[in-house]
This record gives C-alpha cells, sequence and structure tokens, in this order.
C-alpha cells in the first residue's frame, strides 16, 4: 500500500475531491490529509515515510521551502483553477495535473500535466427525475468571488421576476457577509430548486469545474451556464449574456418536456463520463507516474534545481 501525504483544507472543495477519490483507489493507495496551517507539525523525517505529496500547483514554493531535502520526483502539484497558477519555474522532475482541460494553455510550456478532473460523487446524492418546472432558480457559490459574476445571476432572476435561491445560511445585503452552506444543507438545497445558474467567465482562466453543476445535476436539476471548465462539455444550453439567458429560460418555461430531456441528458452524461468512480482512473495514472519517477535514482537534493528562492512570483 503506498502512503499519499494530501496537503488541502479539509471543509474546502478541493479536499472534498480527494476524499471522494479515496475510496476507489483505496486498493493501492492510502491518502493521509495535512490541513495547510498544520505543516510545521511534520518533521522531515516523518515526512519522509510517504511515498507521495500531493497539493495545489499554486503551493509549488512553499512546499519546497518546508521539506527541501524530499526527492522532487515524490511530489504532485495539481491546479484547481487559474488563480493558482503563479509558479514561474517548475521543475519537470514533479508530476503536474490538471482538473480541467481549460487551463492547460496556462502551464510552462515545458510541463503537460495530467488531465484529472474534477467532477461528482454521485452516491451523495438523492437523484429525482425532474418535473419539468423551472420556477425556482439558483445560485451557488461566493457571490463576492469576481469571475463568478454573481450580478449576472441576480439580473438573470430580476428579468424572469422570480426572487434567486443563494445557497448561504442566511440572507445577505452584502456580498461579503455570505455564509456558505454546510454540505450536508447543500444536499438539501440542491433538491429546492428547478434550475441551476451557472454564470462564471468562460475564457479558459476561469473556474474549472465548477462543481455545483455537477452536484446538481446529480441531483435532477438543470443547469444552464456559460460554457466554463468542465461544464462546457456538459449538454445543455449555454449562454453569453443575461439576454440570452433569459431567452432560454423563456423557452424551457413554454417547454417542460424539452427540461425534462435536458436533465435526463445531463445526468446521463456525469453517469457516464463525470463522476469519481470513472475518472479515479485518470488519477490513479497519475500517481503511478509520479511513482515511476520517485523510484528513479536520486543522488542530489532538490536543490541541485534553481533555488526556492527563484520561484518566488
Amino acid at each position: 500500500m503506498k502512503k499519499v501525504l494530501i496537503f488541502a483544507e479539509p471543509g474546502w472543495a478541493v479536499g472534498r475531491i480527494h476524499r471522494d477519490l479515496e475510496k476507489y483507489l483505496s486498493d493501492e493507495f492510502q491518502f493521509i490529509y495535512c490541513n495547510w496551517g498544520s505543516w510545521n507539525e511534520i518533521g522531515i523525517h516523518q515526512a519522509q515515510e510517504y511515498d507521495l505529496y500531493m497539493t495545489l500547483y499554486l503551493e509549488y514554493s512553499n512546499i519546497l521551502k518546508q521539506f527541501p531535502c524530499i526527492n522532487i520526483k515524490k511530489y504532485i502539484f495539481v491546479a484547481h483553477g487559474f488563480t493558482e497558477m503563479s509558479p514561474k519555474n517548475p521543475s519537470p522532475d514533479a508530476t503536474y495535473g490538471m482538473t480541467s482541460k481549460s487551463i492547460q494553455h496556462l502551464f510552462p510550456k515545458n510541463i503537460i500535466p495530467f488531465n484529472v478532473p474534477n467532477c461528482v460523487e454521485l452516491t451523495h446524492f438523492n437523484h429525482k427525475e425532474h418535473t419539468g418546472k423551472v420556477d425556482v432558480i439558483g445560485w451557488c457559490g461566493a457571490p463576492r468571488i469576481w469571475f463568478k459574476q454573481f450580478k449576472w445571476a441576480e439580473e438573470i432572476a430580476k428579468q424572469m421576476e422570480t426572487q434567486l435561491q443563494v445557497s448561504s445560511k442566511s440572507s445577505f445585503t452584502n456580498l461579503n457577509e455570505w455564509k456558505p452552506l454546510p454540505f450536508a444543507e447543500l444536499l438539501s438545497w440542491y433538491s429546492t430548486l428547478d434550475i441551476l445558474l451557472v454564470t462564471s467567465i468562460p475564457n479558459g482562466q476561469s473556474e474549472t469545474g465548477p462543481l455545483p453543476a455537477f452536484e446538481a445535476i446529480a441531483s435532477g436539476v438543470v443547469v444552464i451556464g456559460t460554457a466554463v471548465g468542465n461544464f462546457a462539455e456538459i449538454p445543455g444550453p449555454k449562454f453569453t449574456t443575461v439576454e440570452e439567458a433569459v431567452c432560454i429560460l423563456n423557452d424551457l418555461k413554454q417547454n417542460p418536456e424539452k427540461v425534462k430531456q435536458i436533465a435526463k441528458e445531463q445526468y446521463d452524461c456525469i453517469v457516464e463520463k463525470w463522476n469519481y468512480k470513472i475518472v479515479s482512473e485518470k488519477w490513479r495514472e497519475m500517481f503511478h507516474s509520479a511513482l515511476k519517477k520517485s523510484e528513479t535514482i536520486h543522488h542530489e537534493t532538490v536543490l541541485a534545481y534553481p533555488t526556492v528562492s527563484s520561484y518566488q512570483s
């Protein structure tokens, strides 16, 4: 059994991705989790006990600074979005992954990352057949994050003359007052919706999921949105403006059978291609590649590569 030390925030979506993957890889890999804030609790001798180390691409310099003497060929850095793409000269001896092909162009040219999609764990969700209605419109995420374009969702709901349902523990007037729903409550919240909106900027430098789109579909909710991240590959209407979104919703409102058909096509798509039982094999391939690298002769320390200070932005 190979041990993989994962640096991630357990409560964040990144931590949930790894936990969803774990059960499908448990025949070969044991995941050990370390909160980002607990790095100092792991001594260099304890760290040497692990076969692989995985964290965000963003954390490249921090990890090498924390554990400078560990074989860099044991490291896996996975990019979950464009905001993480700050490392300038990452060593090609490490292994790299991306949770969507939409951000591949942001990697240095000498790095070829594995495509290890983020998607959905179907067993978490209670799928219900769609009724065909489009009365209840929802939006999920942190409204204050600029590239999610929350104001688009507000304007769409306004033009549809309906109240926008937002995944928050309480109502808010200031975007900074938004409080995320715990995952258990989020599961129930999806079931109250007819339609989920995805409004993130689709410029290849935004979100790689987004995960709420896949989670809503797993619950039986129709999702319409911009062609962003992995959602761009899901069937169903896409829009580029508020006006297009309103036009799509008005059309769906008049065609409940069309709504049910889209719901079925979207759900069938994620069952076939976009759940962790399926994509875990892509992660397994990445782990095997990293293990193969780590087993090569390594006489030098990672400082044989450019010094840690040279990686800083």
